[in-house]
């Protein structure tokens, strides 16, 4: 893991590329085929997502994963390998960038949402209902669509989009997701944008 902590005017963030090893993204793509194609995931108006006066603010496929393996977590080898998000020194630095963040060490819950992006899909501007959030980007290489670029449109401040790269931020932080546009236009492909989003919160609630 190559782990870089960043002071911004308002709040501090954390990149880490390589998150996982390859062997556990060979695992990792199992889950993820497994909900593409077939297409399990859910449409937006159904998994927690962002409005703005009633309005979505996003337009991609994702499934809570919490919900989908209420019964049997062990069942799922992302909510499984997503918990070295708390196996590493990842939180220590993080913590030292601004007063809040020292608070991550007080989360004792979290919340594990996939999404996937293809043609047009988004996220406009929004914040989330946790207290920090954790997003990891998967996708096939050679990357086959373009845009799906990650950004704090408040600060102007864009983070290049990459494979196994994940970022970790205050909740409150106003982030977005550049529309998707794939390189061929095919139906339940696994060749666009996957994002592992782990939602921190202090308790059992969002």
């Amino acid at each position: 893991m190559l782990i870089e902590h960043i002071r911004s005017n308002n709040f501090g963030y954390t990149v880490v590329d390589d998150f996982y090893t390859n062997q556990e993204l060979d695992v990792l793509w199992g889950e993820l085929k497994y909900f593409t194609s077939p297409n399990r995931f859910f449409s937006p108006d159904m998994t927690f997502s962002a409005t703005d006066e009633g309005e979505l603010l996003k337009n991609n496929k994702s499934v809570p994963l919490d919900h989908f393996y209420q019964n049997n977590r062990r069942m799922s080898d992302i909510l499984r390998l997503n918990r070295k998000l708390f196996d590493t020194s990842i939180f220590e630095g993080f913590s030292n960038l601004h007063p809040y963040n020292q608070c991550i060490k007080e989360c004792s819950r979290d919340y594990t949402l996939l999404s996937y992006y293809e043609n047009g899909g988004y996220y406009n501007s929004h914040k989330d209902l946790s207290q920090f959030t954790a997003l990891t980007w998967i996708y096939k290489e050679p990357k086959m669509f373009s845009g799906g670029e990650f950004s704090f449109p408040e600060d102007n401040i864009e983070l290049e989009i990459k494979n196994n790269r994940m970022v970790l931020f205050p909740s409150w932080a106003s982030h977005k997701v550049s529309e998707v546009f794939m390189d061929q236009d095919q139906e339940y492909t696994t060749d666009g944008r996957y994002c592992i989003t782990q939602f921190l919160c202090f308790s059992s609630g969002y």
